[in-house]
């Protein structure tokens, strides 16, 4: 266990060294430097925290494209693709920042992506990795959990689908029912006659009875 450097709050995961964070990093496939870890730029911890995300997630920022462009979309704004790179940057920074919290990360910012420090990013990458190893040690567990959730969609999209096929066919109905009103309304109409016709007919019968 360790703590910050401000001296007021106890991690739940082990500081880890640059080494360890390196070796960690690049069994996903992600080679890191030394000097990189010494001097940290914001395209570089941006870069890795969005690895140690899509790891957890599968989220990334190619895969937030589409929902980026359906939000556009709904603007009335015209030429909104110069609206595109940064609302995507700061789409994915929300997630980056979820997962930080998840993680247990100390007072998470921008600040530690836009102006990053050596103390910091190792702390954090300690955090994210120690998280990301949690989660492939629960790999079965949260796999379970997935596929639950898959298959409740798919309960919900075919009951979603059964309802709009009972509306449409109430519909039909009460088309067909407003169709056959004037219909009704006459047999009505001529309903009420012939039984108007019968009690006359039935009175003349008692009279001449």
């Amino acid at each position: 266990m360790s703590q910050s450097d401000r001296g007021v709050k106890q991690y739940w995961y082990p500081e880890m060294g640059n080494q360890d964070i390196i070796a960690s990093l690049d069994a996903w496939g992600l080679p890191v430097t030394q000097q990189q870890l010494l001097r940290p730029t914001p395209e570089f911890v941006m870069a890795v925290y969005a690895a140690c995300v899509q790891q957890v997630s599968g989220l990334s920022e190619t895969s937030l494209d589409s929902s980026v462009h359906a939000a556009l979309a709904s603007l009335e704004e015209p030429s909104t693709d110069i609206y595109a790179s940064s609302l995507s940057t700061n789409l994915f920074n929300y997630h980056i920042t979820r997962f930080a919290n998840a993680a247990k990360v100390p007072d998470f910012s921008s600040r530690d992506v836009f102006f990053p420090t050596p103390e910091r990013t190792r702390l954090i990458l300690s955090a994210f990795i120690n998280l990301v190893k949690f989660s492939e040690q629960q790999e079965e567990f949260v796999s379970g959990l997935r596929g639950k959730s898959t298959k409740l969609v798919d309960e919900r999209e075919k009951v979603t689908a059964d309802l709009a096929r009972v509306q449409a066919q109430l519909a039909q109905i009460r088309a067909k029912r407003a169709e056959d009103e004037p219909l009704c309304q006459e047999l009505r109409k001529e309903n009420i006659e012939i039984t108007a016709q019968v009690i006359a007919a039935k009175d003349i019968q008692t009279s001449l009875l």
